[in-house]
């Protein structure tokens, strides 16, 4: 009879094991889309082909997934949090505007995956993903600056405006940098993204007054 009961450390064990499953499968099913994308575009990838190259079934992949779209949501996003987590690690006791590594590792990663992101910006067809990049960017940069402000610290615009005013630039700095075969280096354009957007940004918290 002993042998129909399950521990708590066995259940942990399980639970663990299929998490690691399932992140497994997401990861290789996003992978496989990314690498298709670079190679024949977006609109001509198919389900059954992100599934063959990474090696599982149609059926795990809608386990997962609703559509293509889906999954490159999650893929992209994935990467932003792990990104954005690296970032977190090198700077967490400074705000974002005192520290340019923010912008280094940022470009680096760009850099890193430009097949990627150059595809994805180049394909007229996914403007979407575009207004999703931005809105991911303005989340976690309002959710910084919200974080790293002063008590009591007046601005000259709402946190959401700077937010997005600040992501939609960093964007089309990015997508000019890829379009033009990144002609200068991330450490280049690191200094260039702080001289222009995070110094713009500090330029409005602090016009914006100071602490009550």
């Amino acid at each position: 009879m002993g042998g129909c009961f399950i521990t708590d450390h066995e259940q942990t064990t399980m639970t663990e094991t299929l998490d690691r499953r399932v992140r497994r499968s997401r990861r290789l099913l996003a992978d496989a889309l990314l690498e298709l994308i670079v190679e024949k575009g977006y609109d001509a990838v198919t389900v059954q082909e992100i599934a063959d190259r990474a090696d599982l079934n149609r059926a795990t992949f809608y386990l997962h997934f609703d559509g293509k779209e889906d999954l490159l949501v999650a893929g992209l996003e994935e990467r932003f949090d792990e990104l954005v987590s690296t970032m977190n690690q090198v700077s967490a006791a400074e705000p974002v505007w005192e520290n340019p590594a923010h912008d280094l590792l940022l470009f680096r990663h760009v850099a890193e995956n430009a097949a990627v992101y150059k595809a994805l910006i180049g394909d007229r067809g996914l403007g979407w993903v575009m207004h999703r990049v931005i809105g991911y960017i303005a989340r976690e940069v309002e959710r910084e600056l919200a974080q790293d402000m002063p008590p009591g610290m007046r601005v000259a615009a709402p946190l959401p405006v700077v937010a997005h005013f600040t992501a939609g630039a960093l964007f089309g700095l990015i997508a000019w940098w890829l379009a033009n075969d990144l002609p200068y280096s991330p450490e280049e354009m690191a200094r260039i993204a702080d001289r222009l957007c995070v110094r713009g940004v500090l330029g409005v918290l602090e016009g914006g007054g100071v602490p009550d």
